[in-house]
C-alpha cells in the first residue's frame, strides 16, 4: 500500500514567485515554516523550526502568487514529491518538497478572515490550533 498526503499550516517565508514554463503551463514556488514548541524536561522552552518548499501549478498558482505574501499564515495540502537532478559539477543533487494540490487562507494579521469560502464547516468537538485551524483529533 502507499499513500503520499501531506497537510502543513505555517507562515509564508518570502512572497510566492510565479511563472510560466514552456507550453504555458503556470506555476509557483514558495517556502512556509512551521514551528514546533515544547518544553525540555527541566521545563526550558524548545522549538524547532522547519522550512518547507512548495510548488503548485495551473490556475492556482496565479491564486497563490496574487493573494498570499510573506509573513502570511496559510495551510497546505498535497503528496511530497522529489526532485532530482545534477548540478553543475555532475554532483546528483535531490530536494524533497511538496507538490501542493490546494491551499487555505488561515486567519489575517488585522483579525479578518480572508477564508474564500473554500475550508470545511467547524465539526464539534474539533480542537483548534493556534492558526485557528479545526484538528480533528
Amino acid at each position: 500500500m502507499n499513500y503520499n498526503k501531506v497537510i502543513l499550516a505555517g507562515h509564508i517565508v518570502r512572497d510566492p514567485e510565479g511563472r510560466t514554463v514552456s507550453g504555458g503551463q503556470d506555476v509557483a514556488n514558495w517556502t512556509i515554516a512551521t514551528t514546533h514548541t515544547w518544553k525540555s524536561a527541566n521545563g526550558e522552552k524548545r522549538e524547532d523550526t522547519a522550512f518547507v518548499d512548495c510548488e503548485i501549478w495551473g490556475a492556482r498558482a496565479q491564486f497563490v502568487v496574487n493573494n498570499f505574501a510573506k509573513g502570511q499564515a496559510m495551510l497546505v495540502e498535497g503528496r511530497l514529491k522529489q526532485d532530482n537532478w545534477e548540478d553543475k559539477d555532475g554532483n546528483k543533487r535531490s530536494k524533497l518538497k511538496i507538490a501542493v494540490e490546494d491551499v487555505k487562507f488561515v486567519g489575517s494579521g488585522n483579525g479578518q478572515n480572508r477564508n474564500q469560502g473554500n475550508s470545511q464547516p467547524r465539526q464539534p468537538n474539533n480542537r483548534r490550533d493556534e492558526f485557528g485551524i479545526d484538528i480533528p483529533f
